[in-house]
Parts: structure tokens; sequence; C-alpha cells
């Protein structure tokens, strides 16, 4: 009877232990998600994953529907590719929310595979010749918020930074359109309220940083969800025929025979030189008529090599240079070492845009709308009035000379640039962004003074004050 019960006992504890790893077994297989049973902040359903969901189902399909109301096709266009660069990113923060933090190489894969391709696709479509060069514009500065998942440990200061380079281009729009197209409007508040909604939704959930599941799997292997079963494998090939393998072929035995001749060399060993020919002396160089001696080997003639596909394109003509009226705009593209560029019979309608010029100087006769420098290099422009402004965009070396009248002038990451304003001029507002080395000319108290040059400050300090921020230019004594 003891027996007995010491082996009831033992069956017993026998079964607590099964029991136990068959709960161990379960749990370690529903972990494929990246969380234990009991932990119910990884996968899909996660809290940020649901939130960033809202925020493409609201805000963003807010902007989209903006953007195909203008009607404009590369502003659609872009905007199609923003609406991938977001859906790309929430798989990141799905994935985040299932696996552990990869290393830095891992995390590079996760970019490439679901956010670089839509990100560089949004930069591309920016085309300063396009109707609505500043839409594209605004929203080539804005798509640079999505790389918040890079930042740690501060990603919500880096994407304020951001959102007002954005607002330098939309702010344009509003001026133009805020009287006559409202649909403008609609666009730009829905563009700044989709990258401060991705602001408010960073700082509530990802602070720090991208958050992790420290007890989630591989990120890498969460990248996708599972195949589903693939069709029954292919039968296996037919039986050998009854009377077994054929005899080899004809060429296969030769084959052979020439693999063992070279076998059987190499078991000559030392032997296997007996049968070399003897050098004499008269086959030796030294021992050659001069007229033999020949200690240059010519090489053989090789075709011409192909021209590579970069060399092609650095060899490609340049573009055929334009300066004519197109409608109300007047183009002046791709011209080079011209100075003599004069526009004249001008009316408050027309504008003048300038595109990859170089080593050129334009006059612009009587009162225009705007000026327009663009990707150009040491080029100047003297001008009578301007109604609304002249700009300089990704240029270096650039002049603007204002004989009469100008409100605003702006320069847009430009290097080298230098503004004369005249006496009648001197109320005009002049707005950097990103631009070095800007000198202003004033002309000088009297006539027989000399102007005055003056350096536009490039250095900044900004401090804290009853919770604003205060910034004041850096001076040096």
């Amino acid at each position: 009877v003891g027996f007995m019960s010491k082996l009831e006992a033992l069956v017993a504890r026998l079964e607590k232990v099964a029991a136990s790893l068959e709960k161990v077994s379960f749990r370690t297989t529903s972990r494929g998600g990246g969380g234990d049973d009991d932990d119910d902040e990884g996968g899909a359903d996660a809290p940020a994953v649901r939130e960033y969901e809202e925020l493409l189902e609201g805000p963003l399909v807010t902007f989209l529907r903006a953007s195909q109301a203008l009607g404009e096709a590369d502003v659609a266009k872009q905007a199609g590719h923003l609406e991938e660069a977001f859906h790309g990113q929430r798989e990141i923060v799905r994935i985040a929310a299932t696996s552990k933090k990869p290393s830095g190489p891992e995390f590079q894969k996760l970019l490439e595979k679901h956010a670089s391709a839509p990100f560089k696709a949004v930069q591309a479509a920016r085309d300063s010749r396009s109707k609505c060069a500043k839409h594209l514009s605004a929203v080539y500065e804005g798509v640079g918020v999505l790389n918040w998942v890079c930042i740690d440990p501060a990603p919500v200061p880096f994407m304020n930074d951001l959102i007002p380079s954005a607002q330098f281009h939309t702010n344009k729009i509003l001026v133009e359109f805020r009287k006559t197209d409202p649909k403008h409007v609609e666009w730009v508040t829905a563009f700044i309220e989709l990258l401060k909604a991705l602001t408010d939704y960073v700082k509530r959930n990802h602070k720090t940083g991208l958050t992790w599941n420290p007890k989630g799997g591989n990120a890498l292997e969460a990248t996708a969800a599972p195949p589903p079963p693939g069709p029954p494998p292919p039968p296996g090939p037919p039986p050998p025929p009854v009377g077994g393998p054929p005899p080899p072929s004809a060429a296969a035995a030769d084959e052979g025979s020439k693999m063992a001749a070279v076998f059987s060399e190499l078991n000559k060993g030392l032997e296997i030189t007996s049968g070399l020919r003897k050098v004499t002396s008269d086959m030796k160089t030294k021992n050659r008529p001069a007229e033999e001696r020949v200690s240059v080997v010519t090489a053989k003639s090789s075709p011409a090599p192909t021209t590579t596909k970069a060399a092609a394109v650095a060899t490609a003509p340049k573009k055929e240079p334009f300066f004519d009226l197109d409608g109300t705009k007047w183009r002046c593209e791709y011209v080079q070492g011209r100075r003599d560029l004069v526009v004249e019979e001008t009316n408050l309608k027309q504008a003048l845009y300038v595109f990859r010029c170089e080593n050129c100087v334009i006059q612009v006769k009587g009162k225009i709308n705007k000026i327009s420098v663009d990707n150009c290099k040491k080029v100047a422009v003297v001008f009578d009035s301007v109604v609304s402004s002249c700009e300089g965009i990704n240029s270096t070396s650039l002049q603007f000379q204002v004989k009469d009248q100008c409100p605003q002038f702006v320069l847009d990451k430009c290097s080298g640039s230098t503004i004369y304003l005249s006496a009648t001029a001197l109320n005009a507002e002049i707005v950097t962004s990103k631009s070095s080395e800007s000198n202003v000319t004033i002309p000088g108290k009297t006539e027989r003074d000399d102007p005055v040059e003056m350096a536009v400050p490039e250095q900044f300090i900004t401090s804290v004050r009853n919770g604003k921020l205060h910034t004041n230019t850096s001076g040096h004594v």
C-alpha cells in the first residue's frame, strides 16, 4: 500500500511538471507578436498604433482632400508620396510596439524598407518652375518632421524647429491667395495642422524617442505578417527504369578519360618534367642576333571602351538658352556670359523669372510685379520698381540694385548676395532664410559721401523670458 501511494504521488508531481512545461511552451509560441499573453500593450492594438491610425484617418485625409481640390497635378502627386511616407512610418510604429529596440544597422534596414523611398519621392517632387512652386517647397521643408523616429532622446524640439521652415513658404501662399482663392488657404491650414498633429502625437507617445517593447521579439522578423500556406509540394520524380540506369553517353566517357589522363600525369611526381625540351645556348636572348632581341612586348589592340552612362551624362549638351516674354512672364533661362540683357515695355502684370543663368547682367526698365532669381551664379539684376518683391533662391553671388521702389527683398538659401538700395527704397524689408554673407549697401548722407555697406546678421542669441523666447542679433565690439 505504501509503495502504491508513493507511486501515485510521483505521478501527480509529473503531471504538474508537464502542465507547467505546456504552459511555458504555449506562452513562448504566442510571443511571435512581441509580448507575453498578459502584455496588452503590443501589436496593432497598442495605444500608440491606434492613435497614429487616427492621425492618418483625420489630419492626413484632410490634407489629401485639400491637395486634390487645388486641381494641380504636381501638388496632388507630391501629396500622394507624402501619404505613402506616413503609412510607411505607421508600419515602423507598429513594429516598435511589438519588438525590442534593434541595433543601428538593423533600424537602418527598417527605414530603407518602409520609409526611405516615399520620403525621397516627396523631396524630388519639388520644382521651382511649377505654378505651385511655393506649395511644393513647403512640403519639401515640412516632410523632415518624419525623421523624428531617428531622434533620441528629444524628438519634439527637433520637429518644432522644422515647422517654421515650412511656414516660410506657406506664409507666401497666404499673402498671394488670402483674398483671391480660399482653396489655397485651406491647403495651408490643413498642411500646418497635419504637422502640428504629428508633433502632438509624438509628444504624447514618444516624448523621449521612438518607444520599443522590451518584451517583444526581433524587429526584422516583425516587418511583415507570416505568408499564407503555399500549395502542396509537387510530386517526386518517376522511379528509375527496371533495367537499371542507362549507360553513360560517349561525351561523358570522353570527359572521364581526359580527367584520368590528367591524374596519371600528376602521379608521376618529379618525372613529370622529363618530357620538357632543353633550352640550348643558341636559344638564349643574349646569344641571339641584335635584330632579334626585342625587350618590349606589344599589347594587342583592344576595341575602344564604350562610353559609360556617367560619362554620357557629363558630356551631355547644355540646354538651349531662352530669353523672351512668355505670356505675362519674362523668362531668362540657361543664359551664360551675357551682360546686355534688357527687359523693356513692361507693365504691372508682368514678372521676371531667371533660372540657371551664370555671369549675366539684366536690366529691367519700368515697373513690373515681381522678380525671381533661381539656381543662378554671378547674376546681377538692375531694375526701376517692383510691386511685390524681389527674391533670390538657391543662388550664389547675386546682386540686386533698385533705382526707385521695392517693398521687399527675399534671400532663401543664398550666399554672397548684395542688395543696393536707392534713397527712395530705404524702407524695404529684407527677409533672409538659411543665407550667408549677405550685404546691404545704402547711399551716403550726402551726394559726396561714399555708399555705406552693412552685413546682414547671421548669428543670434535666444533666451527665455517669462515663458517666451526672445531673440536678438549677436554683436561684437
